[in-house]
C-alpha cells in the first residue's frame, strides 16, 4: 500500500504552493533540460540554482540541490522552493545566496515561458563564467564597467562608426554564401579596427571586454531558445526572442534613453551567430583556449589576419627571431637578478624596517609616485627608489621619502626607516611604545612621525619581531 502511494506521489506530484510556482515550474523544468552541449562547451545549466522573482510576491528557487535556505519553504517537486517575500527592487543579475551563486531575474506577469528560459539561460551564463574565470585570462574577467563615464557617446564619428558596424555585421548574416558573409565580416573587421585605434585603448578594451561578457551571455540565452528542448506551446515566444534580438542590430546606438552597455548584447550574439555560421562550434574552445575576444576569434576564423602574419613569418625569418627571443631571455633574467640584488639592499640597509600590511582591506594604492625613480622588480613588484605616496582610502595615508617595495599582489610596502630613536609613534595622540615582540591588536588613529617617513593609519593591528615593524590595516568597526 505504502509503495503504490509512493509511487503515486511520484507520478503526481503534489500542486505547487501558489500560481506563480506553478507558472515558472515547468520553466525550471525546461532550464534544467536544456541540451548545453549547443550552447557552450562545459556550461551544465543542471548544475546551476535560479531565483524567479516574482514582483511583489516572492522568489521561487529552480535546482536547488539542498535543504532550502531559510526563510523558503520546499514544494512539491524536487529543487524547488518558494518564499513569500516581496522584491521591489530585484533586477536580472547573478547573486549569492545562503553561500552560492545563483541567476537572478525578474518573471514579470505577461513574460512568456520562451522570454523567462531565455533570461535565466543569460543570467546563468554569468554564473558559468564567474566560475570559470583565470587570473590573466579574459573569460569570465568581465568589462571595466566604470568606463561607461568616459564612453564618447556624443562623439558623431564613434556613434556613426559603430551603427555602420552593426549594419555590415547584419548584413554578413543575412548573406546568401559563406564567401559573401566573410567579405562582410573583413570589412567589420576593418571598420571596427580603424574606429577602436581613435577610439583608443580603454575605450577598446572596454568594447571587446562588455561584448564578451555581456555579449556570450546573451548569445547563450539566444541558443537555449533556439536548441531547447522547448515545449512545443512555446516555440512562437521563442522566435519572437530570437528576432527581437537580431532586430537590434538596427538601433545599437539609437536607443539613447537606455544604457550604452545594452549595444553590446547586440553585437554580441551577432558575432556569436556568424562565428556559429563560418566555423561551427569549434571556435567556442579555441576562444577561450587562445584567450581571445569575439572580434578576435572572427579575424582568426575568417583568415582576416592572414597577411599580417606572413610579413612577420618572412621579418621573423631573415632577422633571426629565434637568436633574438634567447638574447632576450637572456637579458630578462639578467634583470631580473639586477632587480633581486636592488631590493635586497635596500631592505639589509641598517635601522628598522616597517612593513605595511593593507591585504585585509583590499590592498592600498598610490596617491603619489616619482616616475623617473621608479623600477619594476617582477610580477607586481615595484622599487621606489626615492618617493612614494602609499594609501588606501581613509584607512591609509602614507609618505616615504627613502627607498621602498612595494608588492602590489600582497598588498604591502616594506622599507628600512631609520634608527628606532628617531620614529614617535602615537595612537589616539598618547605616545606608544612597540618593544621586540610587542602585539597589539586594536590600535585606533595610529601615527608614526620620523624624518624618513609619515604614516596615518585609523584601524591596524600592530607587531614587532627583531628590528621588524608590521602594521597590518584593518577594516573600519
Amino acid at each position: 500500500m505504502l509503495l503504490a502511494l509512493l509511487t503515486m506521489l511520484v507520478a503526481n506530484p503534489p500542486p505547487l504552493a501558489t500560481p506563480d510556482t506553478a507558472r515558472l515550474a515547468p520553466v525550471c523544468r525546461r532550464f534544467i533540460a536544456l541540451d548545453a552541449a549547443r550552447i557552450w562547451p562545459g556550461f551544465r545549466p543542471d548544475t546551476l540554482a535560479v531565483a524567479f522573482v516574482v514582483p511583489e510576491r516572492g522568489t521561487m528557487l529552480c535546482n536547488w540541490r539542498a535543504a532550502p535556505p531559510e526563510g523558503f519553504t520546499a514544494l512539491g517537486a524536487p529543487g524547488l522552493a518558494w518564499i513569500d517575500v516581496a522584491s521591489r527592487s530585484a533586477a536580472n543579475t547573478n547573486a549569492e545566496l545562503a553561500g552560492r551563486h545563483v541567476a537572478q531575474l525578474v518573471a514579470e506577469p505577461d513574460a512568456t515561458p520562451a522570454q523567462l528560459v531565455y533570461l535565466a539561460a543569460h543570467e546563468a551564463f554569468h554564473v558559468f563564467e564567474r566560475g570559470s574565470r583565470r587570473a590573466g585570462r579574459r573569460f569570465g574577467g568581465g568589462e571595466n564597467a566604470f568606463l561607461v563615464t568616459s564612453y564618447p557617446v556624443f562623439d558623431r564619428d564613434n556613434e556613426a562608426g559603430f551603427a555602420l558596424e552593426a549594419r555590415v555585421l547584419a548584413a554578413a548574416l543575412a548573406a546568401p554564401g559563406d564567401s559573401a558573409a566573410r567579405s562582410l565580416a573583413w570589412e567589420f573587421l576593418a571598420l571596427r579596427d580603424a574606429r577602436q585605434r581613435a577610439l583608443g585603448s580603454d575605450g577598446a578594451e572596454f568594447e571587446r571586454m562588455a561584448e564578451l561578457n555581456e555579449g556570450l551571455a546573451e548569445y547563450a540565452g539566444l541558443r537555449a531558445v533556439q536548441v531547447g528542448p522547448l515545449d512545443p506551446a512555446w516555440r512562437d515566444g521563442a522566435a519572437r526572442v530570437a528576432a527581437q534580438i537580431a532586430g537590434r542590430l538596427d538601433s545599437v546606438t539609437t536607443q539613447s534613453r537606455n544604457s550604452l552597455r545594452l549595444r553590446f548584447y547586440a553585437t554580441g550574439p551577432a558575432l556569436g551567430r556568424l562565428l556559429d555560421r563560418l566555423a561551427g562550434g569549434r571556435w567556442k574552445t579555441d576562444l577561450v583556449r587562445e584567450d581571445r575576444t569575439l572580434q578576435e576569434e572572427l579575424a582568426a576564423v575568417t583568415g582576416y589576419g592572414t597577411r599580417e602574419a606572413r610579413l612577420i613569418a618572412t621579418a621573423r625569418a631573415r632577422f633571426d627571431w629565434p637568436a633574438l627571443a634567447q638574447s632576450a631571455a637572456a637579458t630578462i633574467a639578467s634583470l631580473e637578478s639586477l632587480r633581486r640584488a636592488q631590493r635586497d639592499s635596500i631592505l639589509a640597509a641598517p635601522g628598522i624596517e616597517l612593513v605595511i600590511d593593507a591585504s585585509a582591506v583590499g590592498g592600498m594604492g598610490t596617491c603619489g609616485i616619482d616616475p623617473q625613480n621608479l623600477l619594476q622588480a617582477g610580477q607586481g613588484v615595484l622599487l621606489h627608489r626615492r618617493w612614494v605616496r602609499p594609501c588606501a582610502g581613509k584607512a591609509l595615508d602614507a609618505e616615504f621619502t627613502t627607498p621602498v617595495v612595494q608588492d602590489q599582489q600582497a598588498g604591502t610596502v616594506r622599507a628600512v626607516i631609520g634608527e628606532e630613536t628617531t620614529l614617535r609613534w602615537t595612537a589616539g595622540g598618547t605616545p606608544l611604545a612597540l618593544p621586540d615582540g610587542a602585539r597589539l591588536g586594536d590600535v585606533r588613529d595610529l601615527r608614526l612621525e620620523a624624518p624618513l617617513v609619515t604614516v596615518q593609519a585609523a584601524h591596524v593591528a600592530l607587531e614587532r619581531s627583531g628590528r621588524t615593524v608590521t602594521v597590518r590595516l584593518l577594516p573600519a568597526s
